[in-house]
């Protein structure tokens, strides 16, 4: 799984008239105390909202346009939660563990806005505008 971030997904949702929005999507890390289960995904909440279909693209599985369920949206945060449905997130941990040897979905942790500190370096990426191939930004935090 080089070259790309296996975490970060592509968002693939149908709007009314045939058209379709894309955008990116972040594959979250169980928390307990947060209320994340595996195979939650962030998104922003533009990208599904009044969406009769939404579906994932893993990096790793650039063919593949899996089904989601949209949990929950916040318009004021545009921010919208997903989760794979249960017979895919299975059909997912059966084929990373066979294909990738990992116990686990890829996913990334939620951290701690507080310790960031100016001059951090940070990267941004993602699919914008809907590209199929993740983008990359480095930068430092201003």
């Amino acid at each position: 799984m080089s070259g790309y971030f296996p975490q970060i997904v592509k968002i693939i949702s149908s709007e009314k008239g045939g058209t379709y929005a894309c955008g990116t999507g972040i594959m979250l890390k169980d928390s307990d105390n947060m209320g994340v289960k595996e195979g939650m995904i962030l998104t922003n909440a533009h990208v599904v909202s009044d969406s009769p279909c939404v579906k994932v693209v893993f990096p790793f599985l650039p063919q593949q346009h899996l089904a989601v369920h949209v949990l929950s949206i916040s318009h004021d945060h545009d921010l919208a939660l997903l989760e794979l449905h249960p017979m895919v997130k299975n059909w997912m941990r059966t084929y990373v563990k066979k294909t990738y040897n990992l116990d686990a979905l890829p996913c990334i942790a939620l951290g701690d806005s507080d310790i960031l500190r100016a001059g951090d370096d940070i990267i941004a990426v993602g699919h914008p505008l809907g590209l199929n191939e993740q983008q990359r930004t480095f930068g430092k935090l201003q």
